[in-house]
């Protein structure tokens, strides 16, 4: 999953590595716009040529409680933002309990950590 912001420089700086991700993973890359509406999602998603997976909503006051700390709005269980990631969360969690498989690369060298 590659996360991205609906804006010009955070797509044109996701363009190569969107490109990568595809070559190696094929249509198994999605795509998670933070601080989007349906429009600036369907924007970025055909910017970087990716299916759109999640989308954050903007919502500053909720925000501002998880970038900051700070004490958030009240009844911050029914802002936008706050009920987004729950419903995000409870898909993930979802997908997560299902059997995954992983391309495994024989090729590829494993050493330990600061040994040479």
């Amino acid at each position: 999953m590659l996360a991205a912001r609906p804006r010009l420089r955070s797509c044109s700086g996701s363009t190569d590595l969107a490109m990568s991700l595809r070559a190696r993973y094929g249509d198994r890359v999605q795509l998670a716009v933070l601080a989007g509406d349906s429009q600036s999602a369907a924007d970025t998603a055909a910017a970087l040529d990716l299916p759109v997976a999640i989308t954050v909503p903007m919502d500053l006051p909720s925000s501002q409680v998880f970038a900051d700390g700070i004490h958030g709005p009240v009844h911050l269980e029914r802002r936008p933002l706050w009920k987004a990631v729950r419903r995000i969360a409870r898909g993930l969690h979802r997908q997560a309990r299902r059997p995954v498989g992983f391309d495994y690369e024989p090729d590829v060298e494993m050493r330990e950590v600061g040994v040479e």
